[in-house]
C-alpha cells in the first residue's frame, strides 16, 4: 500500500468522526491481510514523522489545563499522533511543518482525542488479525518507531514554551 491510498482510506472515514475507527474497520476489512500490513505500515510512518520533540511540546500544551505542568506521557503522545493521522493527510501534514496548527483542528465532541487516537489505532491489528487468524507480525518499522526523539532535547521555560507555540498557548489560558 503507498502513501495515497492510506489517506483516501483515512479521509474516507471521517464522513462521521463518531464512527471513525468503525467505518475504518469496514474499509479495512474489504482488503487482503496483506493490504492491511501495509496500511499499518503507512499508519507508522505517519507515526514516525510526527515524533518531533515540537510536536510533543504542541501536544502536552494542548493537554495541559490552563493551571498545569506541561507535560505528556509517552503513551498519551502516541495517543495524540495517532488522532492527528484520523484527522486525515492535510491537516497531518500541516501539523507536522507548523505544529502550533492543531489548535485549528476540530475537536469534535465525540470522544476525547486521546482515547479516540488510542481506538484509531487498534484497528488495523484486529483487523489485520480477524482476516489471517494469526497476530500482527513484529517488524523494525515498531522498533524504530520507538526510539529516541530526533531532535534534542528542549530546556526552556514554560514561558519560553508558550511563547514559541502562540495560538495554543492562547487556549491555554482561556476558560
Amino acid at each position: 500500500m503507498d502513501a495515497a491510498r492510506f489517506w483516501m482510506i483515512v479521509e474516507r472515514t471521517l464522513v462521521d468522526p463518531c464512527r471513525q475507527a468503525e467505518l475504518l474497520t469496514e474499509a479495512l476489512a474489504g482488503l487482503n491481510a496483506n493490504d492491511v500490513l501495509g496500511f499499518r505500515r503507512e499508519f507508522i510512518a505517519a507515526h514516525r514523522r510526527a515524533y518531533t520533540r515540537r510536536m510533543w511540546l504542541a501536544a502536552a500544551l494542548l493537554h495541559s489545563g490552563p493551571n498545569g505542568d506541561i507535560e505528556l506521557s509517552d503513551d498519551s503522545f502516541t495517543d495524540f499522533r495517532s488522532w492527528l493521522i484520523s484527522r486525515g493527510r492535510h491537516p497531518f501534514e500541516t501539523a507536522v511543518t507548523d505544529p502550533d496548527t492543531i489548535i485549528d483542528l476540530p475537536m469534535d465532541g465525540c470522544h476525547d482525542l486521546f482515547c479516540h487516537g488510542e481506538t484509531f489505532a487498534a484497528v488495523p491489528d484486529e483487523v489485520y488479525e480477524e482476516l489471517s487468524g494469526e497476530e500482527v507480525p513484529i517488524d523494525e518499522d515498531i522498533v524504530e518507531m520507538l526510539g529516541e526523539l530526533p531532535d534534542p532535547p528542549v530546556k526552556d521555560s514554560t514561558a519560553t514554551l508558550l511563547a514559541a507555540y502562540p495560538r495554543l498557548a492562547a487556549r491555554r489560558r482561556s476558560p
